[in-house]
């Protein structure tokens, strides 16, 4: 059984109903399975990266400040002890590994569960292709406008095929961009209405229906360089 969704143009008119599958978006909400990969995915986003020295690790203190009696101070075995000013630290943090593997199966049904419970509240809205010749705020800004959506916190999922959309809607303070690929259920639960173009709604569909992940964003890909790095 097909979910039917309208799809406005950008004079705000509805143009066409599309079908979409009901193994996506008629998919049963599971809050905890959300609420889990959510809470993962932002673990995953934390670099870890954060080191303090130990005292064989900060330059200098090889000579012992002074003689160990006879000079009435305290005995000192170097200037970069912990409890010296410029020394090292004692017991801080360290370089950390993060990253949790989430399992495909938990990744996608989140996504569908959360795609699915958003739908059924509305939250959810489709335009068509969008091709501009060249980049235009005054178009986009009039878009949203007729759209009602002027002011909303809206998440936009656009695709390679939507030419120029990024750069007319990159300034808007209230609009965060997402390619389609790059769409999880941390990202899918925020903004008050997620707004998909027609080509990356179809493209997350087969995605989720083919049971493959969802490419890696270029974030991602950074961390994981990074701890390559690090390890």
């Amino acid at each position: 059984m097909a979910v039917e969704i309208a799809v406005y143009g950008l004079d705000g008119q509805e143009k066409k109903k599309i079908e979409l599958n009901e193994k996506v978006f008629g998919f049963d909400y599971k809050p905890a399975l959300i609420a889990e990969v959510a809470l993962l995915l932002r673990e995953n986003q934390r670099l870890g990266t954060r080191k303090t020295k130990t005292r064989s690790e900060v330059r200098g203190g090889g000579r012992k400040p002074w003689r160990q009696k006879g000079t009435g101070r305290a005995r000192q075995g170097s200037i970069r002890a912990p409890h010296w000013v410029g020394g090292a630290v004692a017991h801080g943090p360290k370089v950390q590994e993060f990253y949790n593997n989430i399992p495909r199966r938990k990744r996608n049904g989140a996504i569908r569960s959360l795609l699915s419970f958003r739908l059924g509240n509305g939250e959810v809205k489709v335009i068509e292709k969008v091709e501009f010749e060249k980049p235009s705020v005054k178009e986009m800004k009039q878009a949203l406008e007729k759209l009602q959506l002027a002011g909303e916190k809206i998440v936009v999922f656009y695709s390679g095929e939507d030419k120029n959309l990024k750069e007319s809607l990159k300034n808007f303070g209230n609009v965060r961009l997402v390619r389609a690929e790059n769409i999880n259920a941390y990202i899918a639960m925020l903004g008050k209405v997620l707004l998909f173009t027609e080509p990356a709604i179809k493209q997350i569909e087969d995605a989720l229906l083919r049971g493959s992940e969802l490419k890696r964003g270029k974030r991602q890909v950074q961390l994981l360089k990074l701890r390559r790095k690090s390890a």
